[in-house]
């Protein structure tokens, strides 16, 4: 690899270039929860801004509508690792993504994504998470690797599970969430 002209090696592609990581909906965080477009977004702030979805954007992701006895969120925990969560609510999260930006926002970091924000009486809420959760994987899919999200959001119309595994201080954790 050359080295640019103040000496440091060449970037790789820009957060939001071709060659980033997909941001992808989290079994109803985005998922993700959390699907959303792939392509380019440029960073705003955590918000987004622009076309597509691509990693570094901190865009906004989750699902709509209850609590977590099932009310406006769709989504009913048995245990704080189990969760179902209302198909048509995810779907229709999914389908857009204004939803989404409504329930959570994510930015990308070392080893998958962290949520910086997520809003309270939100399904992204009622399925257990909360600011600061790094999102590592979602059914083994690593979410720092391109290729593997890329495959979990083209399967998103398909799949009905999602095995999220993710870090909070520290600790690693995994939560089901079943589509209902």
């Amino acid at each position: 690899m050359a080295a640019g002209e103040d000496g440091e090696p060449p970037a790789g592609p820009r957060d939001g270039e071709a060659g980033g990581t997909p941001v992808v909906p989290l079994g109803g965080v985005g998922g993700a929860s959390s699907g959303v477009p792939a392509g380019p977004r440029p960073t705003g702030g955590g918000k987004p801004v622009g076309g597509g979805y691509g990693r570094g954007s901190g865009v906004a992701t989750g699902s709509t509508g209850s609590s977590s006895a099932g009310g406006q969120t769709g989504v009913q925990c048995a245990t704080a690792s189990s969760c179902t969560l209302e198909k048509r609510l995810f779907d229709a999260a999914v389908a857009d993504p204004s939803k989404l930006e409504r329930q959570a926002s994510i930015s990308p970091a070392r080893g998958g994504y962290k949520l910086t924000r997520v809003a309270p009486g939100s399904a992204v809420a009622a399925l257990g998470f909360r600011a600061g959760d790094l999102i590592v994987s979602v059914n083994g899919a690593r979410l720092d690797d391109d290729m593997a999200a890329l495959g979990l959001y083209m399967g998103l119309e398909s799949t009905r599970s999602y095995n999220v595994t993710y870090e909070r201080d520290g600790a690693r954790a995994s939560k089901s969430i079943a589509l209902r």
